[in-house]
């Protein structure tokens, strides 16, 4: 089970639906519309009703956007915009009604030149906040936005539509690309400096869409749990994601890959930001939840430095965050030297000795396939072996909840890949057909 360090615990009286941090403030916005300015130690400055009516909204809307003291919001058919200025108060900039219905998405752009604007008429806007013209109107669709996002750069902007339909707009010449995926996408992320997109549906898949090629390159399952948001690290190689459910995932975009995921206390992720190595979560429940990403970093470092990978495991397994630290590839350069030594005590036939000598690194997919060689000479891993090549997985599960090491096996990971598929499978066959999905 991966591990993680709270840094702080906090809970408002309303589940959240926007939340951001600017400088020395901490911007969020509830289900009832509610602006709470907190410093950065969470000690509430000011509260205010951005809307008399209240929202309104569902528990994971998007309709409001917080970025560097701007605050977009929806008051129905018109978009209001707001600036937090020094004095302490929350100025209006813009107003204007563009819609024929209900605004369900706003987005700014990091630098906040720019607003994406999106409503329940299919229409969705651009616009130059510094000059307050619409700068791009988007051809209308017949479905509304599930998701927008901006390029780290602000130059490029994806939006996503509950008919499956996605735009990447580049701000640069106007020119505007179309595709289509299997699932409606609900977080997208741009990575490897703003060339690629990586895009997450409801169905669990992971797509990457390639801006240069103009294509999607890759597409597969990764989630069993409704992605709700995700973040890219400050380094630009992983990407973490928020879901519905308690589980965060942490990926590897460049891979498509899933590189572990965590199982947080609370449900229903509605907005993730990283400080640093404090990552910020808020939830529907209301709760704000940080995690020092970089707890016990240090301590990690020297163990590996003094090739003590039993004692550097055990801090791997208090904090996985720093399964993303730089240090874990010194980490795993350790690996030969000590498969090598087990190899020699398995000739001396002390596999006990052996198995406990690889054992910090039985987690790393790519040093499996070789362990597995070490762990075949177990009986009752031979037997999980076999149960999970003949199909049969409930013996396969049996066996690996007696064994608990066989879960670090290469093969325990493919099983748990197939079961997520097989899941998935399950549930879109239920949503088509009840009665047909039970027996999936």
């Amino acid at each position: 089970m991966a591990a993680y360090a709270t840094q702080k615990y906090f809970k408002l009286q309303n589940g959240i639906l926007e939340a951001q941090k600017s400088g020395e403030y901490i911007f969020i916005v509830d289900v009832q519309a509610v602006l709470y300015i907190f410093d950065s130690s969470y000690g509430l400055i000011t509260k205010m009703k951005l809307l008399k009516e209240g929202s309104g909204r569902h528990l994971f809307s998007k309709a409001f956007s917080v970025r560097g003291g701007f605050v977009a919001v929806p008051a129905k058919k018109t978009l209001l915009q707001a600036r937090y200025s020094e004095e302490g108060k929350l100025k209006p900039f813009f107003k204007r009604e563009l819609h024929e219905q209900d605004i369900e998405l706003t987005r700014y752009s990091p630098d906040r030149k720019h607003l994406l604007c999106a409503g329940a008429d299919g229409k969705a806007f651009l616009i130059d906040t510094k000059s307050k013209k619409i700068r791009y109107i988007f051809k209308n669709k017949p479905d509304f936005a599930s998701c927008a996002s901006f390029s780290h750069s602000g130059d490029c902007a994806v939006v996503s539509y509950f008919n499956m339909e996605n735009l990447v707009l580049n701000l640069t010449n106007d020119k505007l690309k179309h595709f289509t995926l299997n699932g409606v996408v609900e977080a997208a992320v741009f990575f490897d400096d703003d060339k690629k997109i990586l895009l997450m549906d409801r169905e669990g898949y992971s797509s990457v869409y390639d801006c240069v090629l103009g294509k999607v390159t890759d597409s597969r399952v990764l989630f069993n749990q409704w992605v709700t948001e995700a973040v890219l690290t400050g380094d630009g190689r992983y990407v973490i994601v928020g879901t519905r459910k308690n589980r965060l995932y942490l990926l590897d975009p460049f891979q498509n890959r899933a590189v572990f995921s965590v199982d947080m206390e609370d449900e229903g992720v509605t907005s993730l930001s990283l400080d640093g190595e404090v990552l910020q979560l808020t939830y529907i429940n209301g709760t704000i939840h940080t995690v020092d990403m970089g707890h016990k970093k240090d301590d990690f470092h020297v163990n590996v430095e003094v090739k003590d990978y039993a004692r550097a495991k055990k801090i791997l397994d208090e904090n996985s965050f720093l399964y993303l630290d730089p240090g874990i590839e010194k980490f795993k350069a350790g690996f030969e030297d000590i498969y090598k030594k087990a190899q020699e005590l398995i000739a001396k036939d002390r596999l006990e000795e052996a198995l406990e000598l690889v054992e910090p690194f039985m987690g790393f997919e790519e040093f499996q396939q070789s362990l597995d060689t070490l762990m075949l000479q177990k009986d009752h891993i031979a037997e999980f072996i076999e149960a999970v090549n003949e199909k049969k997985y409930p013996l396969a599960y049996q066996i690996a909840a007696k064994y608990p090491i066989i879960q670090k096996l290469n093969l325990y990971q493919k099983l748990e890949r197939q079961w997520e598929k097989v899941f998935a499978k399950a549930r879109k066959v239920l949503e088509e057909d009840p009665l047909r999905g039970k027996n999936a």
